[in-house]
């Protein structure tokens, strides 16, 4: 058997709270830092699961962004693949149109001038006023006409194209 100390005196009973004291706050200290521990891995493994749900959360985001883009990008090239095949049909007709006014002539009609209120006798079966002439224009002013109306042609293309890119952006 173990003696068991005399605690009757002054100094006993001092170390012996002393002891208690130790003992208690000793237990305190461990249940708080162990509380403390516990704690942290929770708020770790809750934050850990937020930012791989984040994470994957953006991933998708990101891969929906990506086919977004890609299928943007194919409709664009699209639009501009069509565009250059019309300007080029265009640059086409502007060139035949061209070589043709040159070898037969661009012609005009015009009304050639009357006087006051007389009534054109028409020619019979002519179907057209005696007062109408066909004006061959010189070759510089007829490829001048050409290219003007091959720029409007042009121009037209070009908005077409921006309104379908335009369409497509809002899609």
């Amino acid at each position: 058997m173990i003696p068991i100390p005399d605690i009757s005196t002054p100094q006993s009973k001092l170390i012996v709270a002393i002891l208690c004291v130790g003992v208690v706050l000793g237990a305190y200290l461990f249940g708080r830092s162990d509380g403390a521990r516990i704690t942290e891995a929770a708020w770790a493994t809750e934050k850990a699961t937020l930012n791989a749900e984040a994470v994957e959360r953006l991933d998708a985001a990101y891969k929906r962004n990506a086919a977004t883009e890609a299928a943007g990008k194919t409709k664009l090239a699209e639009t501009a693949n069509v565009y250059e095949m019309k300007i080029g049909v265009l640059k086409n007709e502007k060139d035949r149109a061209i070589a043709r006014a040159r070898a037969g002539g661009l012609f005009i009609n015009t009304v050639g001038q009357s006087c006051g209120n007389t009534v054109p006798e028409a020619a019979p079966g002519s179907g057209l006023d005696s007062r109408i002439q066909r004006v061959r224009l010189p070759d510089e002013d007829a490829d001048f006409l050409i290219s003007f109306a091959a720029d409007a042609n042009r121009v037209v293309e070009q908005l077409t194209a921006c309104q379908n890119i335009l369409r497509q952006e809002r899609e």
